[in-house]
């Protein structure tokens, strides 16, 4: 159940939209090769609300989601902040109702866009990616609950070419193993953001992540794939709405 969806940004002044009603689709999509979560937000207004706003594509947008009240045997839910980084489409569905198709990003992306750094940094990669984090987005934190031990390269010194914070991170950590040689990796969960400036990212070596990293939901995963769709029948409501 979406219990809050609500609009606002600086060029709205203290206007605040609530917009559950209007919300038929919400995708947020956590990615491994990227360090930041994205989504998709479509709306169907039929009283002109979306419209009175003239959204310009740089809103946030706080959402909250949790299981409905007595339907499950426990609570799974989610609080979070999204930049509304444009407006994929807009469609005129009836004579009153109009379609919204908006593009979510973390804040933590959005912001990144407007960020170039040109300067050296000098230590274990690992250590370079969670100090360059820290520095440029205050109040976000780097949790290595997914790595045992930092990265196996011997500390090095390495000078930015002028990318962004976020794009300098990536560079680095194509760089970055375990002494076996496994990869890490610098991710983004909806399970840990509690807003705007308080975000937190995930970075872990994908041997800790499989076998010796906490996982919460081990035994209901989120998977997703049509012949998995179909082997759902005979299960439980919670485990059906897991898969």
């Amino acid at each position: 159940k979406i219990v809050d969806a609500i609009i606002y940004s600086e060029r709205l002044s203290e206007d605040q939209y609530d917009v559950p009603p209007y919300v038929i689709e919400l995708s947020l999509f956590e990615d491994l090769e990227l360090p930041y979560i994205s989504g998709r937000l479509v709306c169907m207004d039929d009283v002109g609300a979306l419209d009175e706003m003239s959204l310009k594509g740089t809103e946030t947008v706080y959402l909250k989601v949790e299981t409905i009240e007595g339907e499950y045997s426990q609570t799974v839910g989610f609080e979070m902040e999204m930049k509304i980084s444009s407006i994929i489409r807009r469609d005129k569905l009836t004579e009153r109702v109009e379609g919204y198709t908006l593009n979510l990003i973390s804040p933590i992306a959005f912001k990144d866009r407007g960020i170039k750094i040109s300067k050296s940094f000098q230590g274990k990669l690992t250590s370079m990616i969670t100090k360059i984090i820290q520095n440029y987005y205050k109040g976000t934190k780097v949790s290595w609950s997914y790595l045992e031990n930092e990265s196996a390269q011997e500390p090095s010194k390495v000078i930015c070419p002028y990318l962004s914070p976020l794009e300098m991170c990536m560079w680095l950590l194509d760089r970055a193993t375990t002494v076996r040689g496994v990869p890490n990796y610098l991710w983004q969960s909806i399970y840990e953001q509690r807003g705007v400036d308080k975000q937190t990212l995930r970075l872990g070596s994908l041997d800790h992540m499989m076998n010796g990293g906490f996982v919460w939901n081990e035994d209901m995963p989120l998977i997703y794939s049509e012949a998995r769709a179909q082997d759902v029948a005979l299960l439980s409501t919670m485990d059906q709405a897991f898969i």
